[in-house]
């Protein structure tokens, strides 16, 4: 979603920087090198979109396609999720702005015939403390049957993971590949050492990676989420999404560069967005810098949220909120853009309604649309 992505936002949004490049309409062939992914079908994070057209000529309308995911838009009362529909359509229940402007824009459900394929690189970042054992083992158990629920000839996902422990360091990671090797990284052992090892694509250098990054003392999801960033092989043209997986706060000991609040000024909705599944009850005598609470890491990034209990009583990972949106993507076709093909960072922002008028869902991403 890239971010969104670009991704999606429930109620929250998170903002993010992306290139893109706008082609006019009105040439019916385009060389396109499959080498750039600003050129393809799936445009980069932040963008994930594709554009058709044709040459630079000044005042031709230019047209982009923005893919996206947004939790949220799930019907509660009939399970129905919501088909958006855009400018001059009747009973339109979506409406973008860019730049606080209200821009033109139709949209493409993912069931319909033309809709393309979404890519998304998906990274599970589980804390593996003494007190998460039952958690590793839940997580593993419900993996195959949420990679199933994820296969499909509309989804481009790969998988990976980052395991941190209650000293504060990295001490696992598999980087982005199959279901396959995803559901054999977590069955290595049990417990908490599901994820307490490097194994797979990449393992080498992430081990050495992780032995260069800091000693916090405690569990820290930031810490986690920093290395993820950092270091995983995310894909230029797929939202990057993360999986948090903890039952404590974000506990950077002090450092500033690990704490939630470092978001606020770092993190881009390129970068994705962050869902937390928390299995305990949360506390609330928090201290900045040493004791956050953990779903600030999705209230940041436009993430989700999911309570449940040391043992996960019924949860799934396919029943998350998150993995049904991702089955259910959308793409925002703007006819006409021109005017925003300047170089610079302008913000996009999507409103879905429900059919009262009440609010859906929001996203928001910054993208910079430049011709090629």
């Amino acid at each position: 979603m890239k971010g969104i992505k670009i991704l999606a936002i429930a109620a929250a949004a998170a903002t993010g920087v992306a290139t893109s490049s706008c082609l006019e309409d009105d040439v019916n062939t385009i060389l396109v090198d499959p080498a750039d992914p600003a050129q393809g079908v799936n445009g980069g994070n932040g963008g994930n979109g594709g554009n058709n057209g044709g040459d630079d000529k000044p005042g031709k309308p230019v047209s982009y396609d923005l893919r996206f995911y947004m939790t949220g838009l799930r019907n509660p009362d009939n399970g129905e999720w919501l088909r958006l529909i855009g400018s001059g359509s009747a009973g339109q229940n979506a409406r973008v702005k860019i730049d606080g402007k209200e821009t033109k824009a139709e949209f493409i459900n993912s069931d319909d015939p033309d809709a393309t394929v979404f890519k998304a690189d998906i990274a599970l970042l589980v804390d593996n403390s003494e007190s998460m054992e039952e958690e590793n083992d839940a997580i593993a158990a419900g993996i195959k049957d949420w990679t199933a629920a994820l296969s499909s000839d509309k989804l481009d996902i790969r998988y990976a993971a980052v395991g941190h422990s209650e000293e504060g360091t990295i001490n696992g990671a598999t980087d982005f590949s199959t279901a396959e090797n995803l559901e054999a990284f977590f069955n290595y052992r049990s417990g908490r050492d599901r994820t307490a090892h490097f194994s797979g694509p990449g393992s080498d250098r992430l081990q050495r990676e992780a032995e260069g990054y800091p000693t916090l003392n405690t569990e820290c999801c930031m810490l986690a989420l920093r290395f993820g960033d950092e270091q995983l092989s995310f894909r230029e043209d797929a939202e990057r999404v993360y999986i948090s997986f903890t039952d404590e706060p974000n506990q950077p000991y002090g450092n500033a560069e690990y704490s939630a609040d470092w978001l606020l000024d770092n993190w881009e909705g390129r970068m994705g967005e962050v869902h937390t599944v928390y299995s305990a009850e949360e506390p609330t005598d928090f201290r900045p810098l040493f004791s956050e609470s953990a779903r600030l890491l999705s209230d940041r990034t436009g993430g989700t949220v999911t309570y449940t209990d040391p043992a996960m009583s019924g949860f799934s990972l396919a029943g998350l909120p998150l993995t049904e949106a991702l089955t259910h993507s959308y793409t925002a076709h703007f006819p006409n853009i021109a005017e925003y093909c300047d170089g610079k960072a302008h913000q996009v922002e999507i409103t879905a309604y429900w059919a009262d008028g009440s609010v859906a869902g929001k996203k928001q991403v910054t993208t910079v649309f430049t011709k090629d």
